[in-house]
């Protein structure tokens, strides 16, 4: 047999590749791989916006900031006397200068200095938070201020006192990943002020809702990348060993939370007078309440219904009962009140 092929072979083999490379035109337009080839995963990346961040360290940055805005719940409604919610809404990753931009002209930005680190933080205040808070500490009610106005140094002075609540409660969320201090270096209001970082620097910024009253406003922290490789060891350690560094992390923080301390508060009852009986109340008057004697109180955690309860002493202290746990139905509570009153 001969190694050479004719010109008609030649011609066919010719034929039979053509017929292949324009049995799909479609899918060869679209870069689409033929049928029965071997596919590659592919991911995008954005090389303006490298993101240094994985999705578990992340996850353990959004656990911190759930933290934090729990502990601001509580201290805020301690300072200023009035219920305070505080959540996260949103944990970003972004260039510096992308950060920078979205600062508000009239807010309050505090520059953090952090304890043995080169590198400092952020702390900016939105102001209508600002102005309601200052209002709540000077006496007035929780109501929202718009004003189109930077803070007066005496405004600033004021707003000292629950710029500590946040730096206090900011340490208290990062114990269980470091111990580390936070400090206001110095208050800026508006945008102006030096750099923390460079314009393209990573930092993450998480931004927290504040609400109370009729007043809601935001509060944003600014964390350099830089700083984070310090402050938790895996940020910046080999892929390999994030797993078993970010299991310890979460360790650490369920052993903290099962130690930290909430509110409790049983409800007797209650009851509605009007502004001429409050007026006419004297010393030895009996106020009659809302629930039957021998009821179940609602016991409160943070301000929530979670239990009921029978109200009782031990010893020369009064003490509720736990009966089971949950609330009854509305509907209850209003017969209960509606029996009580008969």
């Amino acid at each position: 047999m001969s190694d050479l092929l004719s010109q008609d072979e030649i011609d066919s083999l010719l034929s039979s590749v053509a017929q292949e490379d324009s049995a799909d035109p479609a899918a060869a337009a679209d870069g689409a791989a033929p049928a029965g080839a071997e596919t590659k995963a592919v991911a995008k990346h954005d090389f303006r916006k490298p993101s240094r961040m994985s999705s578990g360290q992340l996850r353990t940055l959004q656990i911190l900031h759930d933290g934090y805005a729990s502990r601001l719940s509580v201290a805020l409604s301690s300072l200023l006397m009035t219920t305070v919610d505080a959540r996260l809404v949103t944990l970003d990753e972004m260039a510096y200068d992308e950060y920078s931009a979205q600062l508000t002209e009239h807010g309050c930005t505090n520059v953090l200095t952090v304890s043995g680190r080169e590198h400092k933080a952020l702390l900016d205040v939105h102001p209508t938070l600002a102005f309601a808070i200052i209002e709540k500490l000077l006496g007035g009610g929780a109501a929202a201020i718009e004003t189109e106005r930077s803070l007066t140094g005496l405004e600033v002075s004021i707003l000292k006192r629950a710029l500590a609540v946040l730096v206090q409660e900011l340490k208290e969320a990062w114990a269980p990943y470091s111990q580390v201090e936070f400090a206001v270096e110095n208050t800026r209001t508006g945008t102006d002020g030096d750099p923390i970082a460079d314009p393209q620097d990573s930092v993450i910024r998480g931004t927290l809702e504040i609400a109370m009253g009729s007043a809601t406003g935001t509060i944003g922290i600014c964390l350099p990348f830089d700083l984070l490789a310090d402050l938790i060891p895996y940020a910046a350690a080999p892929e390999g060993e994030q797993a078993l560094l970010e299991e310890r992390a979460m360790t650490l923080t369920r052993s903290n939370m099962l130690g930290a301390q909430l509110p409790l508060q049983a409800n007797l009852g209650g009851a509605v007078l009007t502004v001429r009986e409050l007026l006419q109340l004297r010393a030895g008057d009996v106020i009659r309440l809302d629930v039957r004697q021998g009821a179940e109180s609602v016991v409160t955690v943070q301000g929530k219904p979670k239990f009921r309860g029978q109200p009782g002493l031990v010893g020369k202290r009064i003490a509720v009962l736990v009966t089971h746990a949950g609330t009854p139905r509305p509907q209850a509570v209003a017969e209960e009140a509606e029996q009580a009153m008969q």
